[in-house]
Formats: structure tokens, sequence, C-alpha cells
């Protein structure tokens, strides 16, 4: 007697198990990190001594500082500081050099700014108006300029090893009516050709959203409680942030995947604007405010604030554990969007956009004395 072999049908719902699963797979192979609310070091809560080292205005005209998002140091010490349409490029003296940034719609243009990376000799700007990432070298000629296709993405992470990871934002599925919203961001990685693959990684976070009417026409108004706050450990490595409670993930950018969530036990502040609790619709500020990198450690910037001494910084090193905090004294920034705010670290130095005493505003170069 002979049997022959059937082929085995999977049903529908046998498919989205097994997807469940996997899926599920995924999540659980991150090592999770338990944190205590205080770390042992005897030295904890102390304040960090900083030391003015250079300070970058507009008080020339060659570029004006309207509202800058972003800073990042490359190669040679190149300060790179990012405008809404502008890539303001500077030496490590302060000596302004160009503007990087090309309006317009052709190659290498760009019409909307949402992102850059820097490699260590290429910058990566990504246009979100277009759907495109332009690659220029480190004075702007251009290298290559990549459509997206259809799927359109809200912003550029990172780039590592010939690959851009990119998230999307699905603004189209939220119901236009005023209160808190979940806004999801999935994770995608693309390829020098384009060729895009998912991953089963996203990173929610919450708008506040204000519909009103008026004589019979509605207008919208959204701001975020929670951004994706992201800070480069190594090559292969991007810690992220993007929820208001306490809870930091480390993306592998070789693997593609989410191998470490850390944080630790925190006491969460309550926000000092009432009219800001009014617009923003909860009571609390974000826990983890943002992050930057000092050596081997991941600073969190966290909500925690002392009129004389400055923001909370908690320490953790590359194992997620909490080795250390102490107070940041940075006093002319707007804490209340810190988690926005222009700050970053290079070797033994800390760059922070602030604000002068004329309201106008300055990049300014502290030594880190410790």
């Amino acid at each position: 007697m002979t049997h022959s072999l059937k082929p085995v049908i999977l049903l529908p719902n046998v498919l989205f198990i097994l997807s469940i699963l996997i899926l599920s797979s995924l999540i659980l192979a991150q090592e999770l990190i338990e944190n205590p609310e205080k770390p042992n070091n005897k030295n904890a809560g102390r304040v960090l001594q900083l030391k003015e080292e250079l300070r970058i205005t507009d008080e020339s005209g060659d570029f004006f500082f309207k509202a800058p998002w972003e800073i990042k140091i490359g190669v040679n010490g190149f300060i790179f500081v990012r405008e809404k349409d502008k890539l303001y490029k500077f030496d490590r003296g302060g000596k302004f050099l160009k503007n990087i940034l090309k309006s317009g719609e052709g190659p290498g243009e760009i019409t909307e700014f949402a992102s850059f990376d820097l490699t260590e000799g290429e910058i990566i700007l990504f246009c979100s108006m277009r759907n495109k990432i332009v690659k220029t070298d480190m004075d702007g000629n251009l290298i290559k300029d990549l459509k997206l296709g259809e799927r359109r993405f809200s912003r550029l992470l990172s780039y590592y090893g010939k690959k851009y990871f990119m998230v999307d934002s699905e603004w189209k599925s939220l119901e236009r009516t005023s209160g808190i919203k979940e806004l999801n961001h999935s994770l995608f990685v693309v390829n020098e050709e384009g060729e895009i693959s998912s991953t089963p990684y996203s990173f929610p976070t919450k708008q506040a959203m204000r519909v009103r009417i008026r004589k019979g026409r509605g207008s919208t108004s959204i701001s975020p409680i929670t951004r994706i706050k992201t800070a480069r450990a190594s090559p292969k490595h991007l810690y992220t942030a993007h929820t208001q409670d306490y809870l930091i993930k480390l993306l592998d950018l070789d693997k593609s995947q989410i191998t470490k969530t850390f944080g630790r036990k925190y006491a969460k502040v309550k926000r000092e604007s009432l009219e800001l609790i009014e617009f923003l619709m909860t009571e609390f500020c974000s826990d983890a405010q943002n992050l930057v990198i000092y050596k081997d450690n991941l600073w969190v910037l966290t909500s925690t604030y002392d009129k004389e001494k400055g923001i909370l910084v908690d320490v953790f090193n590359r194992e997620g554990k909490y080795l250390d905090n102490f107070y940041l004294p940075l006093f002319k920034i707007k804490r209340e969007n810190l988690g926005a705010w222009p700050i970053t670290v290079d070797s033994d130095f800390l760059f922070v956009l602030e604000i002068n005493e004329d309201e106008t505003l300055a990049v300014v170069k502290y030594k880190i004395v410790e």
C-alpha cells in the first residue's frame, strides 16, 4: 500500500496565530534590565562642572539662528546646526562656513527638511515633502538622490551599513477629535537601491489633538506629548526613548532588532504651566526628556529640575545598568521643550543651544569638567 503526501494548507486564522507567535518571540528575546531608584555611586547628586569654550552667535550677519532643531558634530570637529530649512556648517573654532542645504525640487535639492545623519565622510538628508534621501559629501556636493517610492516616511532615524533606518507616521488613522492620540511610527529598513523591508518594531508616541469649529469651519492643532529621542551609542547601536514612562530601548542596527530595554524607578514630575496642561491634557512630564552619549555611557536628561542645581541626569552603561546621576547646570534653555531641545556631547565637550539675555540664540560649547 502506498500513501500519497498531501500538502498542508494553513487557514488564515492559523497564519495569524503563527505571525503573533513569531512577533511575541522577537519581543520576548529583548533583554529587560531592571534598576533601582537610586545609584550606588557615593558622589551621586553632585553638580557637574562646565567650562565655556566657545559661543557661536549670528551677530556677523552671515547666517541667522531662527529656531535650531538639532546639533551634530562631524569629523574634524565640524559643527552642524539644523534649522527648518537650513543646515549650517561651522569649523571647530565656530567660524561659519556655509549652508549645506539647497532648496528646490531638483536632484540634490530639499523642499522640507525632516532629519539628517552624519557618517565619517557623508551627510544623509531626508526630505519628507518629496519622500527622498539626499546624500552629499561634507561640503554639500551631491552623491546620491534616492526617491523612496509610494510608502511615505516621516523621519530618518539612522544610517548604518549602507542601510537607512526610517520610520513612518500613521497620521491618517487618527480620528479628528480633541484628545490624546497614540501615533504609531513603524520601523523600516531601506537599502541603497531603495528596496524597503519592514520590521516588527514601532515607536508609538502620544499627541494632543485639539479640534475647533468656528463659523462652520474646523481647524486642528496638534502638539507632541512624547517624541522619539535617539542617541548613537556606537556605529551600530542606537538608544531610543518615546514613551512618557522611563523606558529606554537599544536598537541593534546590524540585526535590525531591539535587543535591550531598561529604565529605573522614577518619581513622576508634574508640569509647571497650567496653560500647557490644559492644551496637552496630561498632568505629568515625560520621565526621559532627552538622550546623549558621553564616552561609553548613556546620559538620560530627566524631567527633574532644581532651580539651584539644574537638570537631573542619569548615567547608564552599555548593559543598561544605572551607575550614577548628577545635575547639569543649564539654565538658559526652555525646559518645557527639553525633549526637542538641541543638545549633544562630543568627546569631552557638551554643545547646547542657549537663549541670551536679549532673547537671541547661541550655540555654546562647554568642556565637561570631572
